[in-house]
């Protein structure tokens, strides 16, 4: 941050975040498409929570490309006890992922190229029994909102479904205005509760280009009273 009254706002924006989520048994981390820092984002939430002594863990209902990546949500614990090394999730990685596929695709084509069938209950069903153990359970999604979870329904779908409220990940580069407005867009046409923005920061170089990016979507979340965080996450996953 730049000095220290912006080390503040960074500081009370955080609060304000954290607090919201405390709030929810369950919220679904999404973002403005593939790449732009979910599962880093959710690590650094659930690290926040634990440092405040808010018991937390993370799911991913399906996660792809197995064949290439870990576990997410085995990095959501590594990033976690980063920010508070006394983080214990409830469950182990492979236990909080439901669908593990090996292809790396949207998940409708990943789970039919494996011979799987995805069933959204018991997606949900896993959800609720971990959100009766701890909460808030922070759940990362696959993709963009947009993504088809399978052949007739998208990531989307489910959220407005179970009535869950979201953080919404974007980026500061070039082409996030159009990507973060069309995402916030999508969410609040379905009624669906958007707890914050969080602007991750993949380039160290700072440039006027993504100055101007983050105050644009400050003022997005501004008009759909969510809290918006800038980091400075030098990580993509």
């Amino acid at each position: 941050m730049g000095d220290l009254s912006d080390s503040l706002l960074y500081m009370s924006a955080i609060d304000d975040l954290i607090d919201r989520l405390a709030d929810y048994p369950a919220v679904v981390v999404v973002g403005t498409g593939t790449g732009v820092g979910k599962t880093i984002v959710t690590g650094w939430l659930l690290g926040e929570l634990s440092a405040r002594d808010i018991s937390t863990t993370s799911m991913k209902w399906v996660q792809t490309g197995l064949d290439i990546d870990p576990l997410d949500t085995l990095q959501h614990d590594h990033v976690a006890r980063r920010i508070d090394r006394g983080y214990s999730p409830v469950g182990v990685p492979k236990d909080r992922t439901i669908y593990r596929l090996p292809v790396a695709a949207s998940p409708h084509l990943a789970a039919r190229l494996a011979g799987v069938t995805i069933d959204a209950n018991r997606c949900w069903a896993a959800t609720c029994e971990m959100a009766r153990l701890v909460a808030p359970v922070l759940i990362e999604g696959a993709g963009g909102v947009m993504v088809p979870m399978t052949e007739s329904e998208t990531l989307l779908d489910w959220i407005r479904m179970w009535e869950l409220p979201v953080i919404v990940v974007a980026t500061d580069q070039l082409g996030t205005l159009n990507a973060t407005a069309l995402t916030v867009e999508a969410i609040e046409r379905r009624r669906i509760l958007i707890l914050g923005i969080v602007v991750n920061s993949p380039d160290p170089v700072d440039t006027v280009v993504t100055q101007d990016n983050r105050r644009m979507v400050m003022r997005m979340g501004e008009q759909c009273d969510a809290v918006t965080v800038c980091c400075g996450f030098i990580d993509k996953q």
